[in-house]
């Protein structure tokens, strides 16, 4: 297996702004994937969603979201959070 697995981020957008002091990233990938958000791993529920809250420093934030299937093969997706305040 060569392919890697779908990554599809719904929420947040790119270069979204957010008062607060958390964004909650949502997406779907494949169904028990491995997802990796800013270094902690957590496995998408069988439907392929995952969800994870990241604490937000204020100004611009890095989000690195990445999906590995059992095969080893990777997706990344990098997004920028902005955090007024």
């Amino acid at each position: 297996d060569t392919v890697a697995p779908a990554l599809a981020i719904t929420s947040p957008e790119d270069d979204h702004t957010t008062f607060g002091s958390t964004v909650q990233v949502q997406g779907v990938t494949d169904p028990g994937a491995g997802v990796t958000i800013n270094g902690k791993l957590m496995i998408a529920l069988p439907d392929g969603s995952f969800s994870y809250w990241v604490p937000l420093q204020v100004g611009l934030n890095k989000l690195e979201i990445s999906a590995t299937d059992n095969a080893g093969n990777t997706t990344a997706i990098v997004l920028t959070v902005r955090r007024s305040g």
